[in-house]
C-alpha cells in the first residue's frame, strides 16, 4: 500500500498554518523578549588596553656586533 505523502503534507501544513494565523490574531502582545537600545549609528570602535609584558625593556642591542673583550692594563 502506498502512503499518500503529498496529501499528508497538504493537510498537516494547512492545519499548522491555520493554527499559526489563529494564535497570532488571538495573542496579546507582551514586552519584547530582547531588549533593544535607542542608539543610532555604529558603536564606538574598541580599543584594547596595552598588553602587560613580563619582559623588561633594556637598552641592549642584541643585533649589534660584539666588542672585543680585551682587558686594559694600566
Amino acid at each position: 500500500m502506498r502512503m499518500p505523502i503529498l496529501s499528508y503534507f497538504v493537510v498537516v501544513g494547512s492545519v499548522l498554518a491555520g493554527l499559526l494565523i489563529w494564535t497570532g490574531q488571538e495573542a496579546q502582545p507582551t514586552n519584547a523578549a530582547v531588549k533593544t537600545s535607542q542608539t543610532v549609528g555604529l558603536p564606538q570602535p574598541f580599543k584594547a588596553p596595552p598588553e602587560q609584558s613580563e619582559l623588561k625593556v633594556t637598552g641592549v642591542n642584541f643585533a649589534a656586533q660584539r666588542e672585543s673583550s680585551v682587558t686594559k692594563t694600566q
